[in-house]
C-alpha cells in the first residue's frame, strides 16, 4: 500500500476517533438517572480511550509524512441511556471495521 493511501486511511480512523471523543464526552455530561455515576465513568473512560487512540494515529500519520486531520464526523446524541449505548455499540463496530481494514 502506498503511504498516501495509508495516510488517507489513518486520517479516516483519526476522524472517527475525534468523533468518538466528542460523542462519548457529550454522553458523559448528559447521562442521568439512577445509574448516572456508573455510566458517566464508563463514557468518560471511552472518551479518554479515543484520545489515546487519536494520539497514536496522529503520530503514525506524521511519521508517514502526512498531516493529521482535525475534522470529525457527525455526533450521535441522545438523553436516553438505551440510545446512548446503541450509539456506542455502533461507534465501536465502525471502529473495528476501520482498524481491520
Amino acid at each position: 500500500m502506498k503511504s498516501s493511501n495509508m495516510i488517507n486511511q489513518l486520517n479516516e480512523i483519526l476522524r472517527h476517533e475525534w468523533t468518538g471523543l466528542a460523542q462519548y464526552a457529550q454522553a458523559s455530561f448528559v447521562v442521568s438517572g439512577l445509574w448516572r455515576e456508573v455510566y458517566t465513568q464508563m463514557f468518560w473512560g471511552s472518551t479518554q480511550e479515543c484520545l489515546v487512540h487519536a494520539q497514536q494515529i496522529g503520530e503514525k500519520i506524521v511519521a508517514l509524512g502526512g498531516v493529521p486531520t482535525v475534522e470529525r464526523n457527525a455526533i450521535k446524541q441522545s438523553n436516553e441511556i438505551t440510545e446512548m449505548l446503541e450509539f456506542s455499540l455502533d461507534f465501536e463496530s465502525v471502529a473495528v471495521s476501520h482498524y481491520v481494514r
